[in-house]
């Protein structure tokens, strides 16, 4: 089994990589959003895109025990069911461009996606579109084709979600609970294209502990009366992993 992890010590950006795990897990903890927004940038500054979304998508393993009971509960499951199962059929054309597309056309992608989404948040954009039927499923659709191809499944989910008036704690719920089903469900998928190697396999299975521990210790902080000093700090890492993130720098 050690062996498996022998050729993540060669990986470049190591440390970067495993801090920017362990503060999107505690970020995604109180905030409920954040994760992938904070390591995305961080890590595509090192890696390739295909083993950014890889190995990230083996952290949800472990938010399926951390995270995601407590979620269950607080969610609105009839309406999150409705979002999950059309990202399932957009998680397939979104892997095929993630397959197939150009990595720094991708990996401008991940860092555009992660900007517009902070902009959005910090602007308090607010939705016109109801929450129908036909809203939901498209919402969820469309962050199946967006995550499959960036590994970003957030940011349509999130700005959906966040500019609602559900209580921060459902919203929250939301959010979590439809990241860790669909981002999980992914895991199998990537495999099945041949899209993990032993690097980006070994550094997913690295990750799994440091984000279980991030998001523990995130949940712990949480309180629901000091929703908006979370966003607020939410906002500033996001920030900060965006400009680590920014392709210009090589």
């Amino acid at each position: 089994m050690l062996e498996v992890f022998a050729p993540v010590l060669e990986v470049p950006g190591l440390i970067p990589m495993i801090l920017a795990v362990l503060v999107g897990g505690i970020v995604m903890g109180f905030a409920g959003f954040g994760s992938g927004l904070i390591f995305f940038p961080v890590a595509a500054a090192f890696v390739s895109p295909h083993m950014v979304v890889t190995s990230f998508a083996l952290t949800t393993i472990g938010s399926i025990f951390t995270v995601l009971p407590n979620a269950w509960r607080d969610c609105e499951k009839r309406r999150t069911i409705t979002m999950v199962l059309p990202a399932f059929a957009g998680l397939l054309a979104g892997i095929f461009v993630l397959r197939y597309g150009d990595p720094v056309f991708l990996r401008w992608l991940i860092t555009l996606l992660v900007l517009v989404t902070l902009v959005a948040m910090v602007l308090g954009w607010r939705r016109t579109v109801g929450e129908t039927p036909r809203a939901l499923a498209s919402i969820g659709g469309a962050a199946g084709v967006v995550g499959g191809a960036s590994g970003l499944f957030g940011p349509v989910v999130i700005l959906f979600n966040l500019s609602g008036t559900a209580p921060a704690r459902v919203t929250r719920a939301n959010i979590l609970t439809f990241l860790v089903i669909v981002s999980s469900s992914t895991i199998p998928i990537l495999y099945l294209q041949g899209l993990y190697s032993v690097e980006s396999f070994g550094l997913g299975l690295l990750f799994v502990p440091v984000y279980m521990i991030g998001t523990l210790f995130g949940q712990a902080l949480f309180v629901p009366k000091y929703e908006r000093h979370y966003r607020i700090v939410g906002y500033l890492i996001v920030a900060g992993a965006v400009l680590v993130g920014l392709p210009i720098w090589g």
